[in-house]
């Protein structure tokens, strides 16, 4: 005996497939470095400086991160972050007493919180 087809064709509620999107793609705004060093080129501040031992820092890139701090330093030694970025660079190759060294010297001359506070943890 032949059974007749179906004229409709129905899923099951188990066969359900839902389509997951497995790349999820965040686009975050980001100076590249062409545009920073253009900046400190044009404004050679403290400002342009830090942004690119920033910019350094975030793409690991410590020694270079190390050299911009330094620039920035030296071009407002009162300024924290420049010391900071230092530190952090320091520490992350492996130098911790140099970043320490760098921070208390920095504390002997201005108080500050934070680098204070990164002092206590390194």
């Amino acid at each position: 005996k032949s059974e007749e087809l179906p004229n409709k064709v129905y899923k099951r509620e188990s066969e359900k497939i839902e389509k997951e999107n497995p790349f999820q793609l965040e686009v975050k705004e980001r100076k590249n470095l062409y545009a920073l060093l253009t900046n400190d080129k044009e404004k050679n501040s403290y400002k342009s400086a830090v942004d690119i031992a920033k910019f350094y820092f975030d793409e690991k890139n410590y020694d270079k991160a190390v050299t911009w701090a330094v620039k920035a330093s030296k071009k407002d030694p009162k300024q924290s972050q420049a010391w900071i970025i230092y530190a952090k660079s320091k520490a992350s190759l492996g130098k911790g007493k140099v970043a320490k060294k760098a921070l208390s010297i920095y504390l002997k001359h201005t108080d500050s919180k934070e680098v204070r506070n990164l002092l206590d943890s390194l």
